[in-house]
């Protein structure tokens, strides 16, 4: 029996006695229709509609009496709207223990004091909401009920909130679950905030499974980011006449198990729970830094006085929209960047904040991100504005050259390069562009000395003070006031169009290459997912026309008398390879092309594959040998052939700006260079920083080092924790490093304490693009430069720090001796 009493419409009770069946019976047994039908927009704002089965919906009751828990003499406060799927908690697991349903009126819901009042009135012993409607009530003045169970999902659940809630004496649950899996799939009892250092979504209700996979849907290690799936009891049937979307979204794993895509980004803890990282569709790319916008949310909600965030990108800038605590008074803008800095990198501390009364919310009580206002574009010029604003030319050129190479809008005079989102990479293309525009050759070390506009300003026009640093770094640092534009890298002569020296990187690959004919070790492999219709002719058309912009695409490597030398093709056709595999047979597939050697003597060297995967979802593949290609080259490639491949899609060209030089260009400038007295001075330098150096690191391993190479290997990773990872670049920034520099450091440290010596010998890759007309180049340019580490004396882990920090400058303001050259020249014991 049900007996429904009302009072004037507003609120309603529910008593309804348990069901005489055994929780076997309810659980198992044929679905002959949907529990219910349920529609959702996710995060995609496509409305979907959701079946879910009886036996998930029973499923989840039963489960959810155990834990959180409800027994008879509870009363339960239902504020859930009747569209949101957690109201079947509200109304029906009270119902499967004989307690008590209070329905608040939706008015009342949605009101903060009239919700608050209801609350004290109601005396409810449980309540479930959003974190959204948990804030509103606080705001409210709510000063909570002891004794409360407080069950909190929808949303990310912040340290700041949770501490306010457990502060209000309640008991709270953090629960977790989309709806495809009906409801709550996880849940976890927060308790003392101090011993969890994290807030997690627990572990998997009763007859759920949980999974964390990579995108071959295979597991991954505990502690390592991956994306999350569920399965079990409570997966729905599938979307109602969504058939396609079903398929995509309802996977089934190489094992046969059927899983719940959820587009959520997480990983399993040492403890066994799940830690929740966001949305993968929430992730962003902001001047080539991926950023989880949620991971800034959670840092803003844990600062004093915010009651609530939210971040978007808009226009490559950073917005964050925060509310105040009641009062606390408007919040300060420098407290919160001071704040995140604390916590976050600095590119991912926002441009600009916008204080809201309140931040919209969605019906169902979470934050509404499409209706957040936009950003008045005079607020946006004001933000700008209070930096502090270039002086004079030089100031000027230099903002101009910071913005340009960190892809910022504008640049303010005592903005900081690496606080701003620089690194070594990126500091040595501000190093070109500067020898470029200004004429003058810094070393990098004069930019980690002087890491602002107004910094670098000041020791260039010091024409006295630079002068004089000249004249006792040039041996060591070598700063030079105006470039040597005779040394400049232009067009070869037309007579070399077609043969051109290798340059000393290539021709080691090409030695290596005669002693093991016939591998794959050096193939680099890179894949791209593709999704939607693929058009096969312009994506032939855009292969074509990257092989013909790039004279490296065309190049082979003939035998002159045991030296190397580069033969270019006029023109050359690499087409396009088509294949079909799904599941562990598109991993296998994707091996085995990869694997699949060249010989150099015969182009191409490049090989682009698409495999199809299923209806409109492709891998496209390309695999190119080391000795025409590096990483960069990596971003370059890609770059171009989208751009191309948009084009002529569009029955257009693409836009490309001409390249200035070609690879071969640049190995016979670098041929050229090895006699110059630049180069002497640095073979100079490397002959005294690695006199005396150890000839091999003798490591405790658990077999002998084998007389022959067998590339037999693997490779282990994993993720540094959020927290940790911010310890380490607060560090980085208090001493003036880079984060290389502290895992450089860390790295001699752990190696000097198994090999048992004090001196540390590593080698480091470097981009080898010193001049801005390299930039934009497909070729393998890639230097290796000698860290020397010496941990004589015992220093501290800072006192270590700066020593590799003043190794690694010296090193990258002498980085144009190829490592093959150094080698010879140094003619180290080899075995």
């Amino acid at each position: 029996a049900v007996v429904l009493l009302t009072d004037d419409g507003r609120v309603a009770e529910i008593h309804m006695p348990v069901v005489g069946r055994t929780a076997d019976d309810r659980v198992a047994g044929p679905e002959p229709s949907p529990a219910y039908l349920i529609y959702t927009s996710g995060s995609t704002g496509l409305p979907k509609g959701v079946r879910i089965g009886h036996r998930a919906v029973v499923n989840f009751l039963l489960s959810m009496t155990r834990e959180p828990g409800i027994a008879a003499g509870d009363r339960l406060l239902a504020v859930t709207t009747l569209s949101f799927d957690i109201a079947v908690l509200e109304l029906l697991l009270p119902l499967t223990v004989g307690a008590t349903v209070s329905i608040a009126p939706t008015a009342t819901a949605a009101d903060g004091h009239a919700l608050a009042a209801l609350v004290r009135d109601s005396r409810p012993t449980v309540m479930q909401a959003t974190p959204a409607t948990w804030r509103m009530l606080l705001e409210a003045g709510w000063d909570g009920a002891p004794g409360l169970r407080i069950l909190c999902g929808g949303e990310p659940l912040d340290r700041g909130l949770a501490g306010r809630l457990l502060e209000s004496g309640g008991e709270l649950w953090n629960l977790y679950g989309p709806t495809e899996t009906t409801i709550w799939s996880t849940c976890e009892r927060v308790t003392d905030l101090c011993a969890q250092t994290k807030i997690t979504i627990g572990r998997p209700i009763d007859n759920t499974t949980v999974r964390v996979l990579d995108t071959g849907l295979r597991p991954v290690p505990p502690g390592v980011v991956g994306e999350l799936f569920i399965g079990g009891h409570g997966l729905a049937d599938g979307y109602h006449e969504r058939a396609e979307l079903t398929v995509e979204r309802f996977i089934t794993d190489p094992g046969g198990t059927r899983l719940y895509r959820t587009g959520d980004r997480a990983r399993v803890l040492v403890s066994g729970k799940l830690e929740l990282l966001g949305r993968m569709d929430r992730q962003v790319k902001l001047r080539g830094f991926r950023i989880e916008l949620g991971e800034i949310e959670a840092a803003l909600g844990a600062l004093s006085g915010v009651a609530a965030a939210a971040v978007i990108l808009v226009d490559d800038r950073l917005i964050a929209y925060v509310a105040a605590e009641a009062g606390t008074g408007p919040i300060d803008e420098q407290t919160l960047r001071t704040g995140l800095r604390e916590a976050l990198p600095e590119y991912m501390v926002p441009s600009l904040f916008v204080e809201l009364e309140s931040l919209p919310l969605t019906p169902n009580g979470k934050i509404d991100r499409r209706r957040l206002p936009a950003p008045d574009p005079a607020t946006l010029t004001n933000a700008l504005s209070a930096r502090v604003a270039p002086s004079g030319p030089l100031e000027a050129a230099l903002a101009n050259l910071f913005a340009d190479v960190l892809g910022l809008p504008e640049i303010g005079a005592s903005d900081a390069f690496f606080d701003m989102g620089g690194h070594s990479l990126l500091a040595t293309q501000l190093v070109s562009r500067l020898r470029d525009a200004l004429g003058i050759e810094l070393p990098l070390r004069a930019l980690f000395d002087e890491p602002t506009v107004a910094g670098l300003a000041g020791l260039i026009a010091a024409e006295d003070k630079l002068t004089r640093r000249t004249l006792e770094l040039a041996d060591r640092v070598g700063i030079s006031r105006g470039a040597d534009r005779a040394g400049r890298l232009v067009p070869r002569d037309a007579g070399l169009h077609r043969r051109a020296p290798a340059s000393l990187m290539q021709q080691r690959l090409w030695f290596l290459e005669q002693l093991d004919p016939g591998g794959a070790t050096y193939n680099l492999a890179w894949c791209l997912e593709l999704a939607g219709e693929l058009d096969r002719t312009a994506l032939g058309q855009a292969v074509d026309a990257l092989v013909a912009r790039h004279e490296i695409l065309r190049t082979s490597f003939a035998d002159d008398g045991g030296v190397p030398q580069q033969c270019i093709a006029d023109a050359l056709r690499v087409d396009v390879e088509y294949s079909s595999a799904t599941g562990t047979d598109l991993q296998e597939r994707l091996q085995a092309l990869a694997q699949r050697p060249f010989t150099l003597d015969r182009a191409p060297l490049m090989r682009v594959h698409v495999v199809v995967t299923g209806g409109c979802a492709h891998t496209l593949l390309v695999v190119i040998h080391h000795i025409i290609a590096d990483g960069w080259s990596l971003s370059v490639l890609f770059g171009e052939l989208a751009e191309a491949y948009n084009a002529f899609r569009s029955d257009d060209l693409p836009s490309w700006a001409p390249l200035p030089v070609q690879y071969a260009d640049y190995a016979v400038w670098q041929r050229k260079r090895l006699g110059g007295a630049e180069l002497s001075r640095q073979i100079k330098y490397w002959r005294t920083q690695l006199d005396g150096a150890p000839a091999l690191l003798e490591l405790p391993t658990d077999r002998p080092r084998p007389a022959v190479q067998s590339h037999r290997g693997a490779r282990v990773s994993r993720a540094m924790p959020a927290d940790l990872a911010g310890a380490v670049n607060a560090l980085a920034r208090d001493e003036d490093c880079t984060l290389f520099m502290v895992l450089a450091a860390a790295f001699a440290v752990v190696l000097a304490r198994y090999a048992g010596t004090r001196d540390v010998v590593v080698g480091t890759p470097i981009a080898g693009r010193g001049q801005t007309e390299l930039e934009g180049l497909i070729g393998f340019f890639v230097n290796t430069l000698v860290l020397r580490t010496r941990l004589d004396g015992n220093p501290t882990f800072r006192e270590l720090l700066a020593r590799v920090r003043a190794t690694a400058l010296d090193a990258y303001a002498n980085p144009d001796v190829p490592f093959e050259k150094l080698v010879d020249e140094l003619a180290p014991e080899r075995n």
